[in-house]
């Protein structure tokens, strides 16, 4: 079976930074292709603490064999083969008869082609991490690592966000997990991005309490030394 699908360039580009790069968990070192059906893809890409997926459902893919949704997972290194401006890259997928599945690139303007088996296992259940209602506890403590953060922020600007002013993060259920936006709908793509917490604290916990440091609220002068003065006995009269 051989399945042609059209993707732009930036997007693959956007999901490959939330790729694991962890070897021991090779089934997070790929993007997660996912057909739907002849016109909607998802594509999903994470490294455990992040989370990127996207929805496609204006490209029509073409194939020799009867429709069947399938997914596929496409390496990393294949992905890395993508560079430069943003562009139209047909993804060639070829099932051969002993179940191995063969991903081509093609550059579509270059002519250039990039192929790489792709990556066999099953990729986690991504949908189970979507939040579905809003936390309502905002008291819970959650500690996020800065370096996933700063992975939305550059995926909007390849993705050309319009009027891009940074990444806003909501708080969306008791996990902790993170919705995270991005200007004007990333750039016209229908995209779910998530920050999964490194570690969290509940309200029944005695530690649950922020306390801002004192000097951090105003400065904490020195107290002045008291210096005892020894009394000076006064000689009758």
């Amino acid at each position: 079976m051989k399945t042609i699908i059209p993707l732009q360039s930036n997007l693959l580009q956007a999901l490959r930074l939330f790729v694991s790069k962890d070897e021991t968990r090779y089934v997070l070192n790929g993007v997660l292709l996912e057909v739907v059906s002849p016109s909607q893809f998802v594509l999903a890409a994470t490294d455990g603490r992040s989370l990127f997926a996207v929805r496609i459902a204006e490209e029509e893919m073409v194939t020799d064999d009867p429709f069947e949704p399938f997914q596929v997972i496409m390496p990393i290194e294949l992905l890395k083969k993508i560079t430069g401006k943003a562009r139209l890259f047909h993804v060639e997928l070829d099932c051969s008869d002993d179940g191995s599945e063969m991903i081509t690139l093609r550059d579509v303007r270059k002519e250039i082609t990039y192929s790489q088996k792709a990556i066999v296992g099953d990729h986690p259940k991504w949908r189970q991490t979507c939040p579905t209602a809003p936390c309502g506890h905002p008291k819970y403590l959650t500690r996020y690592n800065a370096e996933f953060a700063q992975k939305f922020s550059k995926a909007a600007q390849i993705l050309g966000v319009a009027e891009y002013q940074g990444i806003t993060l909501r708080q969306v259920d008791t996990n902790g997990v993170m919705l995270v936006e991005a200007g004007v709908q990333w750039s016209g793509y229908d995209c779910v991005a998530i920050l999964m917490p490194m570690g969290m604290k509940d309200k029944t916990n005695e530690a649950l309490e922020l306390s801002t440091p004192s000097w951090a609220i105003a400065p904490v002068l020195p107290t002045p030394e008291i210096v005892e003065t020894p009394a000076v006995e006064t000689p009758s009269a």
